[in-house]
């Protein structure tokens, strides 16, 4: 039988270059069912790293206000949350900060209403923003939570100072000493029980020092610039 070798390699070569056409074909086509596939799911969004800025918000359409009555000189988008439960000025009142049920912590330019940065950390189930305090300098601003943290935040930076529990519980009175060196809160307990003044660091967090009471809880501290400070009560506002 006569066997002939170079037209043997001829049609391995001619059947290869086939095979490989049709996978070309093929993954073409699946590429292109991919591609169609994705561009119909919905985009996801990369949640926010801790202290990310966010893109400025965009302008809301000022609310209908009686006819004779003042309109507000600005509206600010809540988008950090369906319910606020806090809001401060710094002391120059160049920034409004705003917190309450989610994640983020809001802070504009008051004056034109630009968003300046969004503040973000992973919290707890209904872990509600219950106190935001700016620093006398305005550089820093405290974020209490209704757990009892209180994280204090460099907000242009978006960066982080310091993250404390306190051992008093949810700090709804929160006070920074006159010259920002320090910060002082308390919690509540339940009737019966006492809580102590908490006396900490603006820097670090560390506590400096603890004030026992005799109190189950105080809902106000004050401040003077010689340091002298009192608190008030929750029962017949004694202090």
């Amino acid at each position: 039988m006569a066997f002939s070798y170079g037209s043997s390699v001829v049609r391995v070569k001619q059947v290869r270059n086939r095979v490989v056409a049709i996978l070309a074909f093929f993954g073409f086509a699946l590429a292109l069912y991919a591609h169609a596939a994705l561009a119909q799911q919905p985009a996801q969004q990369t949640p926010p790293r801790v202290g990310q800025f966010a893109v400025p918000a965009e302008k809301v359409e000022p609310p209908q206000v009686p006819p004779g009555s003042r309109p507000p000189d600005q509206v600010f988008p809540a988008i950090n949350s369906w319910s606020l439960g806090a809001l401060a000025f710094s002391p120059d009142g160049q920034w409004l900060a705003s917190g309450g049920y989610g994640d983020t912590v809001m802070v504009w330019n008051a004056a034109t209403g630009a968003e300046q940065s969004r503040l973000f950390r992973p919290q707890p189930r209904n872990n509600a923003v219950v106190k935001l305090v700016f620093s006398p300098d305005g550089t820093h601003l405290a974020e209490l939570r209704y757990n009892g943290r209180v994280t204090i935040w460099d907000f242009q930076k978006g960066r982080v100072i310091s993250s404390t529990k306190l051992r008093s519980g949810a700090g709804v009175p929160f006070v920074y000493s006159p010259d920002g060196k320090a910060w002082l809160t308390s919690g509540t307990a339940p009737e019966g029980s006492t809580v102590p003044i908490e006396i900490h660091d603006a820097g670090s967090g560390k506590i400096l020092r603890t004030i026992p009471t005799k109190w189950y809880g105080i809902t106000g501290l004050v401040i003077t610039r010689d340091g002298i400070f009192g608190g008030v009560r929750p029962d017949c506002g004694r202090h």
